[in-house]
């Protein structure tokens, strides 16, 4: 293209891909992390977990109508007692 003095616009662009590329190229050599401040890892440790105290039945109830509120809107109001009481069997599962 040069030597025809034809310029097209695909010649533009491949050198706009090209320049972007060099320029990238030196943005990650200039972002390089310094050797000294890599990172470092350890092993694992072992950790005791301790599970949640169990709900009383007042707690649990709540939780249900803290549930059932917040969702109030995205199902059919008459399905419900339904949710409540697939909440209450799978609660009683645990």
């Amino acid at each position: 293209d040069l030597e025809s003095q034809r310029v097209s616009e695909e010649t533009i662009r491949g050198q706009e891909k090209i320049l972007t590329r060099l320029l990238n190229m030196q943005k990650s050599l200039r972002q390089r992390p310094d050797p000294s401040r890599r990172r470092k890892s350890k092993p694992g440790e072992e950790y005791a977990v301790k599970p949640p105290p169990e709900l009383t039945a007042d707690e649990r109830e709540k939780l249900v109508e803290d549930i059932l509120y917040r969702r109030r809107g995205s199902y059919p109001p008459e399905y419900e007692d339904l949710i409540r009481a697939y909440i209450e069997a799978i609660s009683r599962d645990e």
